[in-house]
């Protein structure tokens, strides 16, 4: 390309200056920019009323490279080596792609955990990144500084590359792309790391083709990504994108001494490839999955799928294929504050008085976090934000549209999630595939805390309902009633007391009638200390529920029967659902626990309660127990798992689904 078409498209030449900033500075500066972009607070997205993108933990990341490396038969492959190693039919060759577009600390965090495991992997630099550098005037100031990083993560086994973006400094900055590609490739080798490959960033719908197009061959009009091309598509020499110009095909690959570009290997017609790109929290863009969900247009299936799904079904394939997985670090990269770096274990849990809705909740606007280990492993990580009800859930949307369903569920601690990121929750899932379905939004929004049984999160039923509508009121049931709904029960578990409650509560009174019990004016000033009752009955486990325990399961399933009226009352359908069977038992944890056994004698009890209220019983459970693969509990909490919420997200999409069309 001459420079006289460049000058006449005003695009300037490449000037770099070493920017003079320090490693601790740009790391600083990268915890703080992920942290706002991607961090909890699902208030700071574009959308408010609907969330944003949130990121998984690195304890994620670590579950992923060991489930992978325990795989038989599986060797890590860099990107680098792939074409020279091949394919042998007794393998699974896994190359790993790290594209690296914004946290270059998670990515260094991400290389130490694979060394951990004997995994050899690829890191692709972005040089338009603002860990690279910044741009002033026109000029770019490269952080020099962090090449020491860039060899920490080479000198640990892995491949360094280069991830392109010569069109975005072309079309948005008018500066000479090619130019910055060679000059940067030049200056990472004289650092020191050896630059044999590239992969574009972005896709072809933000440039109009594809980044590679920059290279000589590359710049085909029919070779989009992933796409094998045809030798006689037309060459372009330009391309312009909603007005915005670059030059196209000017760079030789071998000029640079590379030797391959990463969409490549997806253009080989010899080897069966199976591709997965991360998206978003516990989300992949998994190939297999995506073709499948395709044929047959499931409404409540995601068109991503979670990591564990994708580890079950990369372990059932027959091995002699390359497994390309393209990772971004950022999706790995949850923080629990602005200072700080990717959580590996954190626990944060801060609780206080609800002074709307009494009783317990978290303290609103505050970061929730929680770990779970099992044989000194990190089986769970969690990093979650309270909105202002101080609930683990969406903020509420601040205009309601007409044609919008309202869905309300309440429950205790599976419902609560505090071991799985909001976006995994149950509730979450089934609205997000009900709105996809039904082709109207439905919002499905929860209140649930851990030891809230049905006698008690009534009171926050009664207080929402004379505020909003809701469509339909998930009215959430377990084995665990007896011990959340019993008063002297769950008095010595709160802390409040029966003559000074945090909040309103359903019971009993000695004439045999359900009444509402008002919360104490004095509440606050007088709670106790709460204290671990001697007493956990449990409806999985009969033998427990002798004496008063079992005289007052008829008084439960008369404040449930209260209950499903009120909702009925408030204009909204209404649906009990099993969230908790024998968990606070020690059931459901892989411990050799008779869970089916569990599952019979709670379905005993509450299936004559919700029968009595004319009530149907969504049960989650039903899918837990024939279920082969993912656990549905996690072993260090006995609380439900992404998989869990996966099923129990399903059985409420299920059960909704024919309510709310209904009403369509």
């Amino acid at each position: 390309m001459s420079v006289a078409i460049e000058r006449e498209h005003g695009i300037a030449p490449y000037r770099v200056i070493d920017s003079g900033r320090s490693v601790r500075d740009v790391l600083a500066q990268v915890n703080l920019s992920c942290f706002e972009c991607y961090g909890p607070d699902l208030r700071a997205g574009p959308h408010p009323d609907q969330g944003r993108v949130t990121v998984d933990t690195l304890a994620q990341y670590e579950k992923l490279i060991r489930e992978l490396a325990s795989i038989p038969n599986l060797v890590f492959v860099p990107h680098t080596e792939l074409n020279d190693y091949g394919c042998p039919p007794g393998e699974v060759v896994c190359s790993i792609r790290h594209d690296v577009d914004a946290d270059m600390r998670a990515a260094l965090a991400e290389a130490e955990i694979e060394r951990a495991y004997g995994a050899r992997t690829s890191y692709f630099i972005l040089h338009t990144a603002p860990y690279y550098g910044s741009w002033v005037d026109g000029v770019h100031y490269r952080n020099g500084c962090m090449a020491h990083l860039y060899r920490q993560i080479q000198d640990l086994g892995h491949e360094m590359a280069l991830h392109t973006d010569p069109l975005h400094l072309y079309q948005n900055m008018k500066l000479d792309g090619a130019q910055a590609v060679r000059e940067e490739i030049a200056w990472l080798r004289a650092q020191g790391l050896r630059i044999t490959g590239t992969v574009a960033h972005n896709s072809a719908p933000i440039y109009g083709i594809e980044n590679f197009a920059i290279f000589r061959g590359k710049n085909r009009r029919g070779l989009a990504l992933g796409s094998r091309g045809e030798p006689g598509d037309a060459l372009l020499d330009e391309i312009v994108h909603e007005g915005k110009w670059a030059p196209l095909g000017v760079l030789d690959e071998a000029e640079l001494g590379l030797a391959y570009e990463g969409n490549d290997f997806f253009r080989r017609k010899d080897v069966r490839i199976e591709y997965g790109a991360t998206r978003y929290l516990n989300r992949w863009r998994w190939d297999h999955h995506l073709k499948e969900w395709r044929k047959h247009k499931d409404p409540g299936e995601d068109r991503f799928i979670d990591q564990e799904r994708m580890i079950e079904q990369i372990r059932s394939f027959d091995p002699g294929y390359w497994l390309i997985l393209n990772v971004h670090p950022l999706y790995y990269g949850a923080r629990h504050a602005r200072t700080s770096a990717p959580a590996v274990r954190t626990r944060q849990r801060s609780v206080a008085a609800n002074s709307d809705l009494g009783w317990d909740t978290y303290e609103p606007h505050t970061v929730q976090a929680d770990f779970g280990e099992v044989d000194g492993r990190v089986e769970y990580q969690s990093l979650n934000y309270a909105d202002e009800r101080g609930m683990l859930d969406v903020p509420p949307p601040a205009s309601v549209g007409a044609d919008e369903k309202r869905v309300l569920v309440l429950g205790g601690r599976n419902l609560d999630g505090f071991e799985v990121g909001i976006p995994e929750h149950c509730h979450m899932q089934a609205g997000a595939r009900l709105s996809e379905a039904l082709g109207v939004k439905v919002r499905v929004r929860k209140l649930a805390f851990p030891g809230m049984g049905l006698c008690r999160h009534y009171g926050w039923f009664e207080r929402v309902s004379q505020r909003e509508r809701h469509d339909v009121v998930v009215i959430g049931v377990g084995a665990d009633e007896v011990l959340n709904s019993r008063p002297d029960l769950w008095t010595a578990h709160s802390g409040w007391s029966v003559s000074h409650p945090g909040g309103e509560y359903l019971w009993v009174g000695e004439d045999g009638a359900v009444r509402v019990v008002g919360r104490s004016r004095g509440a606050l000033i007088r709670r106790g200390r709460p204290q671990t009752p001697e007493l956990r009955p449990s409806l999985a486990e009969p033998e427990s529920l002798h004496g008063r325990g079992g005289r007052d399961m008829e008084k439960i399933g008369a404040c449930l029967t209260h209950y499903a009226g009120a909702v009925r009352a408030s204009g909204a359908r209404v649906l009990c659902l099993l969230c908790e069977c024998g968990e606070s038992a020690g059931y459901w944890r892989g411990r050799c626990t008779d869970d089916a056994a569990a599952h019979q004698h709670t379905l005993e009890v509450v299936g004559a309660w919700v029968r009595a209220a004319g009530v149907e019983l969504v049960d989650p459970y039903e899918r837990f127990l024939s279920h082969r693969g993912a656990p549905t509990h996690w072993r260090a909490s006995g609380t439900w798992s992404h998989t869990g919420h996966r099923l129990a997200g399903r059985a409420l999409y299920d059960a909704l689904g024919p309510l709310l069309s209904d009403a369509l």
